[in-house]
């Protein structure tokens, strides 16, 4: 009977050392894998968030552009549209008009806010995040080596056991 409990005993020992060890190591990977890519992921949301304004900046430029095309467009083609100017901005004016006590602007450019439209961060994104500045992405890569060490010494490398002839 003795016998019987000491290998059920010894099998447990084996499962729960394996156990340990791959759990440890899993997590001293991860810990590893984490903090290693920490600064890519940093690095990769900076780009897209300047990416999103660049765009931002673009879309606004775009419909300035088209604004002027319009107001362009009004000074070649509309004699009407040239005549309020030239009322309004030299000061001219039809015999008997009376000029309005007001400014009465015509075509005015308008420019939409600035919105950039960055996309949101990832779980991974948010987690590296942690792992951005220098000293905790040092003592994370630490840890890891200590984690990956302590499961090498407490726990032995799960192995098939050998059987003795």
């Amino acid at each position: 009977m003795r016998e019987v409990t000491g290998k059920s005993g010894s099998h447990l020992w084996r499962l729960l050392s394996s156990v340990g060890f791959w759990l440890l190591a899993v997590a001293a990977v991860g810990l590893f894998a984490l903090s290693v890519l920490a600064a890519p992921l940093a690095e990769r949301r900076a780009i897209l968030t300047r990416q999103a304004i660049e765009e931002a900046k673009t879309r606004q430029l775009e419909q300035l552009a088209a604004d002027r095309t319009v107001l362009r467009d009004a000074l070649v083609d509309d004699p009407e549209y040239v005549a309020r100017l030239a009322r309004k901005d030299l000061g001219y004016h039809k015999p008997g008009e009376q000029p309005l006590p007001f400014d009465v602007e015509t075509v005015r450019t308008r420019l939409e806010p600035l919105d950039p439209q960055v996309p949101p961060m990832t779980r991974l994104e948010l987690i590296c995040g942690l792992f951005h500045k220098p000293l905790a992405r040092t003592a994370a890569l630490v840890a890891s080596v200590m984690a990956l060490a302590v499961a090498l010494v407490c726990f032995d490398i799960p192995t098939k056991p050998r059987h003795s002839k």
